[in-house]
């Protein structure tokens, strides 16, 4: 832009100094003197939540610096604000308003859309959201990013109230903060409203994530006329209706914040303050006082709290304890503690199923889980309801003891109860930490005790259970919403592309580039072992993959917790992924040839590039989920892990069939159950072997070899010969790892012919859902066999049963019978 003749109209010399005051820069109110020159300079070249006040500022100084108002009313004009943009033009001295530029502005302006925004509409949206009658000499415009602002009728543009909102660098703000953050974004404090788009920002970015956790907001405002002004926006309505925002509004605000804070020191508290760019940077100072004060609260009863616990529980050895397990009962029964978080889709249920079958048994028990979907727990909390339960038995899913730091006793018995591959269960240090009053119970993968040094005394191995009391036979329902022919019910509905796109990202956006690059050499070896996933191991594959794309990029030999790593975070979730999604397609396709009715029921599944068209969206772990099992004429399930899963027995237990994808690996839970039943007898015979001996057991003198024998051979894994043959290294593996292997991985447990319910590739799907499908007699009789399996060893009371005997005999130094 060139000065010209606009600068001949100017009153101001360019050498002149003109005053900032009033102009607002991140750190706060500047009394710097600029020269006239620095001045226009930034007004031009500064955003306008800048640049706005700052020009506001200088034109008091210099009311008739032509060149100043030009950039003013061409800076109003960049914003949207047309009425004021004019305005200014007009003001310009009569020498200055016939230049080529400002005709080239105004028409520009006048080009822009009215700014005017009914003053009527605006007042009733606050005074019904404020609680109180709005002037009504305001008149009221709106910025193209939507920001309202107003000045008293008749005052000039430099009177209008909100030249410091901006609505890109709210945005920018709020995704900075929350890209900072860890998985949960703790709560967080909103310093002002200068800029209300900040908070409509934050609200934004923390909605609701797949899990339905969303932080608290605590809104800090002590002047009320700004919490009006923001109350003009109509996108606050929404934020006004959410519980989650707590408004501290007034002179007392400070107050208020520490007030409502200190109610919640049970949870974890907020720890960084927003502010926007231009706010008042001693309310963000006072705010973050507040915070420290409340801090301070917590910290005290937290000290308090463990104090109380040590003295609860001291003195009480593993001595007191057999013998506390010993005499419990009537009077005295055993008080259980059973620890989970809401934010899971399936955790939680286990956990409240688990605590209801303990109290089933006679137990006492207490459940101590989230509120609502907005707090997290904190250690205070946890230490409160162990001093005021006073627990026998501390119960948590998938985390050990030493995952929760000081927040829980350790002299007190407690079972980690182990459901997924968590990469914090594979460490040396957590290990190493365990007690003699530290049970795990569930999964138990091998690595756990061949590396990490988790004690095989203090293990239970279990299968997820169920729950018979959710999940009872119930008919099916020509009215119901779910009758189909075909049903999947899964939240994995990112397709292994998006996930391959989202892990590599992720990895690195922490730091850890060199897995990333890992992970990207991986993501066809996985395609490729999942494609011979029907005759070759896949969990053999994956591991030599892995291997080799670490030495790839490394170039050295494994370390074991970045392969295992590795292996439990990218590798077998892919692959998991991969069969799934293959699955679904197979499902689709002779769903589509035969004209049946597939549902597939989750989150995501409506976006899915290839499945949407069978979404039926998320259902509830309750009734809505029983009656999806009993009015599909088959379910699927596809694991890379494990045929037995929850969904399997929760399927069969509410009256429906659940057919299961075969792999290699599944054969893997069936031989070791067989071989687990040889192995208590004496081989018929041996043989020399590359690195031993092998013992061989005959098919014609033992069941369990028979059994396997005709089980693989339907399966299409028929057997060399009548003979089964354990090497002497798989048996004393076997032998050694008696206490934390048994029969959970075993299909044949749970159904009474498992080759009837699986598939290896699609041609075999097609056949067991014609069977399925046309068949009610023989689904019929599948299920109820299965259901009486399942109801002998697969539920939560079972399970629960199965744990306090075992913790009573190792408490006693004994053995337990748990296979």
């Amino acid at each position: 832009m060139t000065t010209g003749s606009i600068a001949k109209g100017s009153a101001a010399a360019s050498g002149n100094a003109v005053a900032r005051k009033g102009a607002v820069a991140s750190g706060g109110v500047s009394s710097t003197t600029l020269s006239r020159d620095e001045v226009l300079g930034l007004v031009q070249q500064s955003p306008p939540w800048r640049a706005l006040p700052l020009a506001v500022a200088a034109l008091r100084q210099a009311p008739g610096d032509a060149m100043l108002r030009f950039l003013f009313a061409a800076k109003l004009a960049s914003t949207g604000l047309r009425t004021a943009a004019l305005e200014q033009l007009e003001l310009l001295p009569p020498a200055a308003r016939t230049s080529p530029d400002v005709d080239r502005l105004r028409t520009a302006v006048a080009g822009l859309p009215d700014d005017r925004v009914d003053s009527y509409v605006v007042r009733s949206r606050m005074a019904m959201r404020c609680g109180h009658v709005i002037s009504d000499d305001r008149e009221w415009f709106r910025m193209l990013d939507g920001s309202l602002l107003w000045r008293v009728r008749g005052r000039d543009a430099g009177e209008l109230r909100g030249l410091t909102q901006s609505r890109a660098d709210a945005a920018k703000a709020a995704k900075n903060t929350m890209s900072a953050e860890q998985t949960f974004v703790p709560a967080l404090v909103v310093s002002g409203l200068d800029n209300p788009w900040l908070l409509y920002e934050v609200w934004c970015e923390t909605k609701p994530d797949s899990a339905g956790y969303s932080p608290r907001l605590y809104v800090v405002e002590p002047d009320r006329q700004r919490f009006d002004d923001a109350m003009a926006l109509p996108e606050y309505g929404e934020v006004l209706r959410d519980e989650r925002v707590v408004w501290c509004i007034g002179d007392d605000a400070i107050v208020q914040l520490q007030r409502e804070l200190t109610k919640r020191t049970a949870y974890s508290l907020p720890s960084r303050v927003l502010f926007a760019p231009g706010c008042d940077a001693g309310l963000a100072q006072r705010v973050g006082t507040a915070l420290e004060a409340v801090h301070a609260v917590q910290g005290q009863q937290l000290v308090e709290l463990k104090t109380q616990v040590d003295f609860a529980y001291a003195g009480k050895d593993r001595a007191y304890w057999a013998q506390r397990y010993e005499t419990s009962g009537g009077a005295e029964p055993l008080r259980v503690l059973v620890l989970t978080t809401r934010y899971t889709t399936y955790v939680k249920h286990a956990a409240a199923d688990f605590a209801a079958a303990f109290e089933r048994s006679g137990c006492a028990v207490k459940l101590l889980i989230e509120p609502d979907g907005h707090s997290r727990l904190a250690s205070t909390e946890y230490l409160r309801s162990v001093r005021d339960a006073r627990p026998d038995l501390i119960v948590l899913i998938n985390y050990p003891r030493a995952a929760m730091g000081d927040a829980l006793p350790a002299n007190v018995p407690f079972v980690c109860w182990i459901q997924d591959a968590m990469p914090h269960l594979f460490d040396s240090k957590v290990g190493a930490r365990q007690g003699e009053l530290d049970f795990v119970v569930g999964h138990l993968y091998p690595e756990l005790f061949e590396r990490f040094g988790y004690d095989r005394r203090r293990a239970l191995p279990s299968a997820v259970v169920a729950s018979a009391q959710t999940f009872q036979p119930v008919a099916s329902s020509s009215a119901s919403p779910h009758v189909c022919d075909v049903a999947f019910v899964s939240h994995q509905s990112e397709t292994p592309e998006a996930m391959q796109q989202r892990l590599v990202r992720e990895a690195r956006e922490s730091g850890a580039s060199s897995i990333a690059d890992v992970f990207g050499l991986l993501f066809s070896d996985v395609a490729g072992v999942i494609e011979q996933a029907g005759s070759v191991s896949p969990a053999f594959g994956l591991r030599r993959a892995v291997e080799q794309r670490v030495k790839d990029v490394l170039g050295e030999a494994r370390e074991e917790r970045t392969f295992t790593l590795i292996m439990r975070t990218y590798a077998a979730p892919m692959a998991d992924r991969m069969l799934r999604h293959q699955t679904l397609r197979w499902a689709a396709d002779i769903a589509a040839q035969r004209g049946w009715r597939l549902h597939i029921y989750g989150n995501g599944w409506d976006r899915h590039p290839h499945l949407s068209a069978y979404a039926k969206g998320p259902v509830d772990h309750d009734g809505d989920l029983r009656d999806v099992y009993a009015n599909a004429r088959a379910n699927l399930h596809v694991s890379i892990n494990s045929l037995v899963h929850q969904r399997v027995l929760e399927c069969y237990l509410s009256g429906g069939l659940c057919l299961c994808r075969m792999h290699y690996d599944a054969l893997a839970g069936t031989n070791a159950a067989a071989q687990r039943r040889l192995l208590e007898h004496e081989p018929d015979m041996t043989r020399p072997s590359g690195t031993g001996v092998d013992f061989g057991y005959s098919a014609e003198l033992h069941e369990a070899a028979r059994g396997l024998r005709d089980l693989r051979a339907k399966l299409g894994y028929p057997l060399p010969d009548a003979t089964v043959w354990i090497s002497d290294r798989r048996a004393a593996v076997m032998r050694r790892e008696r206490g934390v292997s048994g029969n959970e991985l075993d299909l044949s447990s749970v159904v009474s012919d498992m080759s009837e319910v699986v598939f290896s590739d699609a041609a075999q799907l097609a056949q067991r859902l014609t069977l399925a499908v046309e068949h009610d007699e023989w689904r019929a009789g599948v299920t109820a066999a299965a259901q009486s399996l399942i109801r002998g060893g697969y539920t939560h009371d079972g399970l629960a049963a199965k744990v306090m005997a075992f913790i009573a005999a190792r408490l006693r130094g004994g053995d337990a019978s748990h296979h």
